[in-house]
């Protein structure tokens, strides 16, 4: 045992630590992979932000999709935005990418390049604002204001101000936060405000098989990994960003090591077990085979690491070894 966990090294970290680990990318999701086809568990979400927003009598109606990330907030966004309803609604849209440290003139500019509008020669930030009022005039607009984390009341009072306010048109803008107090800030009425609700164990195993049998059309033929995957998911809080993550990562595993990580669907949750008995076992199984320069244990030990490098087995206890 001790040479397998010295050959293992520096690979056995704590689990907090392999989060950190950049060795394997885990693929990221932004507004530009989305596919309506893929939503699951949202429809109601969905059919609740419309509703607000085709029943208003408001010329310009704020409305915030709140909850910590992951949670799809930013899918609901997309939805809405991509709506066929929605998008004969209005006569302008956009999409604006805010985050953390936004500038608000680059942000106006920003506006006004997805409205069509060149603004090179546009100097001040009143001449900006100005602008916009100029390519909203006698328009029905949807924007979307993407990962608000703070803002600033004034500029973001000035900006609604420009929005066209008689000719019946009505414009809405939808916010995604995680801060509910922004959210406020900004002028968005409580009875406005939607909190997404985590995906039920249903839908989470729907959603992961999706991305981690792609290949297969999202269908796990595997009863075996099947009980580990639901253990997965169910792990994953009902968070979709999670699920859709685990689930590519599980993927684009290589063949052998998905038949290893498959061997711990016949243990019990939460069990333990040493790396040795464990790499025993799947040489027993066949799914490791030594190389004329390296032997099989070598090759199990480097197998395991690559699974803990990935965050699909936790470490529990390790021993440390000077050098």
């Amino acid at each position: 045992m001790e040479q397998i966990e010295k050959t293992l090294g520096s690979f056995l970290k704590a689990p907090e630590s392999i989060h950190g680990d950049e060795t394997y990318p885990i693929r990221r999701f932004s507004s530009q992979d989305f596919n309506p086809t893929e939503i699951i568990g949202m429809e109601e979400d969905v059919k609740k932000i419309k509703g607000w927003i085709f029943d208003t009598n408001e010329a310009l109606q704020q409305v915030a999709i709140v909850g910590m990330g992951g949670l799809g907030k930013t899918t609901i966004a997309q939805k809405i935005f991509h709506d066929t309803d929605v998008l004969a609604r209005f006569d302008k849209m956009i999409w604006v990418p805010v985050s953390r440290g936004y500038n608000e003139e680059t942000l106006v500019r920003s506006m006004l390049e997805r409205l069509g509008k060149h603004v090179s020669g546009i100097g001040s930030a009143s001449q900006l604002l100005g602008e916009v009022q100029h390519v909203l005039a006698d328009k029905a607009c949807l924007i979307v204001m993407d990962d608000v984390w703070q803002v600033n009341v004034e500029w973001w009072t000035n900006l609604c101000s420009v929005f066209p306010k008689g000719d019946g048109k009505k414009s809405t803008i939808i916010i995604t936060t995680r801060n509910e107090g922004v959210a406020s800030d900004m002028g968005v009425e409580s009875s406005r405000i939607h909190k997404p609700e985590p995906l039920n164990d249903e839908h989470s195993w729907t959603l992961f098989s999706k991305f981690a049998f792609s290949s297969r059309k999202g269908i796990c033929s595997d009863s075996n990994f099947e009980i580990l995957g639901k253990d997965i998911t169910e792990k994953c809080g009902g968070l979709p960003l999670a699920i859709k993550t685990i689930g590519a990562l599980y993927d684009e595993l290589p063949a052998r090591l998905k038949q290893c990580l498959l061997c711990f669907s016949i243990n019990p949750e939460d069990y333990e077990i040493r790396a040795e008995q464990l790499i025993h076992w799947w040489i027993g199984e066949g799914l490791i085979q030594g190389k004329s320069s390296k032997s099989a244990y070598e090759i199990g030990c480097e197998y395991l690491s690559e699974l803990i490098k990935r965050c699909l087995v936790e470490v529990v206890k390790q021993r440390c070894y000077d050098g």
